[in-house]
């Protein structure tokens, strides 16, 4: 879980692997707003990135800045999906227009109070995930964090097999 917060604004980003359909979000204390996502691995499984990018509002943009000290794309991974979050002290800025790369999916506002946001990728094969922003309207303090989540290859389990150290040679002797 992450905590983060700027001049009166603040946002907790935790995550649950789910043990099944049923699962719920559970209760989130003086929360004014939940933004739910379910991520599936479709054959694999599901790892969350340790790094966030952060970024704060800054006159008329909200950047969304590259994770920092993360897992990056690498072979045996089947999707990888870069999440945005972002709120701000202004329900009437278009903090929903996402940085382009993402695709809005949700928002929730308190008028006249503030607005929070949550983009991603959908599962595009980023290399990477290149700092960008988006342009709102008025200038408010807020802030924005970039997380990744991947799906890497299932090991095979079961069947058997050896292990042989390097530098040795395999067979039996009585």
């Amino acid at each position: 879980m992450s905590n983060s917060g700027a001049s009166g604004v603040s946002s907790s980003i935790g995550w649950k692997i789910a043990q099944s359909s049923s699962e719920t979000s559970g209760t989130w204390t003086n929360a004014s707003v939940l933004h739910c996502a379910v991520y599936r691995g479709s054959t694999g499984i599901l790892a969350i990135s340790s790094a966030l990018g952060p970024g704060s509002a800054t006159a008329t943009t909200m950047p969304y800045n590259t994770t920092t000290n993360g897992t990056f794309y690498r072979q045996g991974v089947i999707d990888n999906w870069y999440i945005g979050n972002a709120i701000q002290l202004s329900s009437t800025n278009n903090l929903e227009n996402p940085p382009s790369g993402m695709a809005n999916i949700n928002v929730e506002s308190s008028a006249g109070l503030w607005k929070s946001v949550l983009h991603d990728t959908n599962a595009s094969q980023l290399s990477n995930w290149a700092t960008a922003s988006t342009t709102v309207v008025a200038n408010a303090a807020g802030f924005s964090r970039v997380l990744q989540l991947f799906e890497f290859d299932a090991p095979a389990f079961g069947g058997g097999g050896i292990f042989f150290r390097p530098g040795m040679s395999g067979g039996m002797s009585e």
